[in-house]
């Protein structure tokens, strides 16, 4: 069929409109669309099978980094957090002469701040003032690393990898002292 591509190691699935994405992209779109205050909706393909959907969605990956994400957001101010870019650093990325931004921030300011990095490394932050403690979390596999803590108003975070998220939360300042 004419505009249609077979997906690499599947003979049976090919690229339409509704099954472009797959489980590894889908976590930069969640993402970074969580981050501007949105959502997204996922699909499978085996939802469209007319006998039993279930297995074909269980052998997919996107569950489980759906739920990550989910446990993530509710574990924060989600509804009181506005998109806050201008919090992180942009670390832009130019692409047929456009620049495109890499990191995206969902903030309360002074409470929690929620950063999604696609390309890592060296990630400027202007926080409220106050101290907060990091955790990245990988979004794949939702192992947390504790990053230690950091005070705004200015901070730089080193975030290990790609396609990262950095929770970073408001510690009381009598646990701060």
């Amino acid at each position: 069929m004419e505009g249609m591509q077979a997906i690499p190691g599947r003979m049976d699935v090919t690229y339409r409109p509704w099954n472009s994405q797959s489980a590894h992209t889908l976590v930069p779109t969640f993402w970074s669309a969580a981050c501007a205050g949105g959502y997204v909706m996922w699909g499978n393909y085996a939802t469209y099978w007319l006998d039993d959907p279930l297995p074909g969605i269980v052998r997919s990956e996107t569950p489980s980094r759906l739920k990550i994400l989910h446990d993530t957001m509710t574990s924060l101010p989600y509804w009181d957090m506005q998109p806050s870019n201008e919090v992180v650093s942009p670390d832009s990325i130019a692409m047929n002469n456009q620049t495109f931004r890499t990191n995206f921030c969902l903030a309360k300011s002074g409470e929690a701040y929620l950063v999604f990095s696609l390309q890592g490394g060296e990630v400027a932050l202007c926080l409220a003032d106050g101290r907060y403690g990091v955790v990245q979390l990988d979004p794949r596999t939702g192992a947390e690393t504790d990053l230690g803590q950091v005070s705004g108003p200015e901070a730089i975070v080193n975030v290990a990898g790609v396609e990262q998220v950095l929770v970073i939360r408001v510690i009381p300042a009598e646990i701060a002292s």
